[in-house]
């Protein structure tokens, strides 16, 4: 009986340690430094083509929900009266920066309340004057009698992406580098009725604003 239990006993330890030792190598690759954020949002210009800018507050509880190491919180608008808000976000610290997609919009929006009605992913020109394309989604979402289009995109170094299932991908490619690049989240919404009517001018907008983020980041470089 006693040899029964101890045999027992050195398999449970054993099955432990394996285990411990697995855990223990799959987060030594995620044991990680985060490069500095290679722009900084404040310096992307209040006026983008015919879109003029203006600053608005974020409140201090979503601020403290956001845990963002930088962020800016605006709304564009045309000469058509058409207004575009832009959400963009930094986080450059390890343990955020291990989150696949922090605070995608499928989350955050259906717990304030919105319903996803559909939601279509599209590319977008991923550089001025390049063949490169970047992966963004639009989203409709409802709630009661409002109806509002959402674009976004998330970007690590040279990678964009838009759903988690893309970021875990990436996260799996830079499994064991000892450097990680910061996470940025970009987010715009207009109040469109539908994902039709929002495509072409979320897509122009966003063509806009990536080109500016790629020109504020070579003026950022040292």
């Amino acid at each position: 009986m006693m040899n029964t239990f101890s045999a027992r006993a050195t398999v449970m330890i054993a099955c432990l340690a394996i285990t411990w030792g697995t855990v223990s190598y799959v987060q030594s690759g995620y044991d990680f430094t985060v490069e500095s954020p290679p722009i900084d949002p404040s310096q992307i210009p209040l006026k983008l083509g015919e879109w003029v800018g203006e600053e608005v507050e974020i409140r201090d509880d979503t601020i403290r929900v956001l845990h963002a190491d930088s962020f800016i919180n605006r709304i564009y608008r045309d000469s058509l009266g058409r207004e575009i808000g832009v959400h963009i976000a930094i986080w450059s610290r390890a343990s955020e920066v291990g989150e696949s997609t922090p605070h995608h919009p499928q989350v955050c929006y259906p717990a304030a309340g919105w319903e996803v009605m559909s939601r279509r992913s599209r590319q977008t020109a991923a550089e001025p004057e390049s063949e490169m394309e970047m992966p963004v989604e639009l989203i409709q979402f409802q709630r009661k009698d409002e109806t509002v289009v959402t674009c976004h995109w998330y970007q690590m170094g040279e990678d964009r992406f838009h759903s988690p299932e893309e970021a875990r991908a990436m996260f799996y490619r830079l499994w064991g580098e000892k450097t990680w690049p910061c996470t940025i989240k970009v987010l715009l919404q207009g109040r469109f009725s539908s994902l039709e009517t929002a495509e072409r001018p979320m897509q122009e907008f966003a063509d806009l604003l990536n080109q500016e983020m790629w020109a504020t980041a070579s003026k950022h470089q040292p």
